[in-house]
């Protein structure tokens, strides 16, 4: 279990959050085998692309997840945080 998960909500900032993520999340990997790692979401079909920073192909298939600059707005906007 990680520590942050029983942290309340209101107790934490975005950017500590985002931190604590970042350290477990951070890697590139591209596994032939995870269906997320797939733009098109099935092992393949489409572009195997790779997961980075808990952000997965099949759902952001538009983004350059192995070259990603802008992972903290994505979070933001997913947050609905301005």
């Amino acid at each position: 279990m990680l520590g942050f998960a029983i942290i309340p909500i209101d107790s934490i900032t975005f950017d500590e959050a985002f931190r604590r993520l970042i350290e477990h999340e951070g890697r590139y990997k591209k596994d032939k085998r995870n269906l997320g790692n797939w733009a098109g979401g099935k092992v393949g079909i489409d572009t195997l692309k790779g997961t980075k920073f808990g952000l997965a192909s099949n759902t952001y298939m538009h983004l350059d997840i192995k070259n990603i600059m802008q992972v903290k707005a994505v979070y933001k906007k997913i947050g609905g945080i301005n």
